[in-house]
């Protein structure tokens, strides 16, 4: 597993992995986001004028999160100071629309998993985070298999998707809070 940190000015940290999984289970991955039952109408932002821009969304349990196999003993070691708070994947298209949003209001941390097993970069589709005064620092490229871990208190939504896209993007999220803060 390859591992790289990126800082914001802020000092907010977006850790990136790629290689985290192997061929086989992100086949399985793939499959199991494509077979899940999506809705529409989800919303990027708690801003009510704009909720009426939506994306595909499929909100998993923990049953289906125990079935989806997100297992990598040394990514799981990087995160056992924390504890799945909420869990669903994204289905995005060049109509998707995302706004800038924070995840979290506390010390959570937000995972992404790209679950897509063919990207062509040219598509778009990265994530983009900003630093505390809103200004857009770092760009991760949406690349298959990558595993990108975030300070949920930073401000990112994923960038445009082009036309040319014959796929959806499939982002499977993440949302952990510390173990050891009382809810």
């Amino acid at each position: 597993m390859k591992h790289k940190r990126m800082t914001t000015s802020s000092g907010r940290f977006v850790d990136i992995y790629d290689d985290v999984f192997p061929s086989h289970l992100r086949q399985y991955h793939i499959n199991f986001v494509q077979e899940s039952m999506y809705r529409l109408g989800g919303a990027s932002s708690d801003i009510t004028w704009q909720r009426n821009k939506t994306f595909f969304s499929s909100i998993y349990t923990k049953e289906n999160f125990d079935n989806f196999q997100f297992i990598n003993d040394e990514l799981l070691l990087k995160l056992q100071d924390f504890k799945v708070e909420n869990c669903w994947v994204l289905a995005s298209s060049p109509l998707s629309t995302y706004y800038f949003h924070t995840d979290s209001s506390d010390n959570g941390i937000t995972l992404l998993y790209y679950v897509n097993t063919r990207w062509d970069r040219d598509w778009g589709g990265e994530t983009l985070f900003t630093n505390d005064e809103g200004e857009c620092e770092v760009a991760v490229e949406y690349k298959p298999g990558r595993v990108v871990v975030f300070d949920s208190l930073i401000e990112h939504k994923p960038s445009s998707i082009s036309m040319e896209a014959d796929e959806f993007r499939f982002t499977f999220v993440i949302q952990m809070s510390p173990k050891n803060e009382s809810n």
